[in-house]
């Protein structure tokens, strides 16, 4: 009876995983929200959202998404600031707008590396694309801070702008770790699309 219990159980998570799984790999291998403004806490709304996919083993591209407005007088996003696991200096693909920059630390979180933008570039019209020579999975790193945990932080500067009743301005604004079951997931839908990937490479 115990034993078909806990068999029962294990098939439930691991068949959890697996559709957790895709549906992570459907659109993209993992997205980050930027919805947590360091020394004031949530925000009620996500301004911007960070997603990496592995188009091709050991690289990731990055798709910077915001439904700012930009222009004079709005918040502008200049800085991206990541953590990360054995990366090294990731080798951006050279981008109009983008150019990584030394890591630091900001706002009471220290990471180890930096992505910053011209500030013209970056507003709801066009998501921002960057290429980088790691893996996915190397970019999720959990850095503590002042804070929660964090993938990543965003600076924003300039006014301040209303999204869906909240108000958006300059500051610091993290992409917080999920909870452990969420990041087990989101690591899984990493592992399947490499294993993808690697199996559709010629031989």
């Amino acid at each position: 009876m115990v034993r078909t219990t806990i068999a029962t159980a294990v098939r439930l998570l691991g068949g959890t995983l697996f559709l957790g799984a895709l549906s992570a790999t459907a659109s993209h291998a993992a997205v980050l929200d930027f919805d947590f403004k360091v020394n004031q806490g949530p925000v009620g709304t996500s301004f911007a959202t960070l997603s990496l996919q592995e188009l091709a083993p050991g690289t990731t591209t990055f798709s910077l998404d915001t439904v700012l407005s930009g222009g004079s007088g709005n918040p502008g996003i200049v800085e991206l600031l990541f953590g990360c696991n054995g990366c090294g200096d990731p080798v951006l693909v050279p981008t109009p707008g983008v150019a990584i920059g030394a890591g630091g630390t900001q706002a009471g979180y220290t990471f180890d590396f930096s992505v910053t933008f011209d500030p013209a570039a970056v507003s709801g019209n066009t998501p921002l694309m960057w290429t980088a020579t790691s893996a996915p999975s190397t970019f999720l790193e959990a850095t503590p801070g002042a804070g929660p945990d964090a993938f990543a932080m965003i600076q924003l500067t300039g006014g301040m702008e209303v999204i869906n009743g909240q108000n958006i301005e300059s500051g610091f604004y993290v992409a917080q770790v999920p909870e452990p079951s969420a990041y087990l997931l989101m690591l899984c839908g990493l592992g399947f699309v490499g294993l993808a990937l690697r199996r559709r490479m010629p031989r």
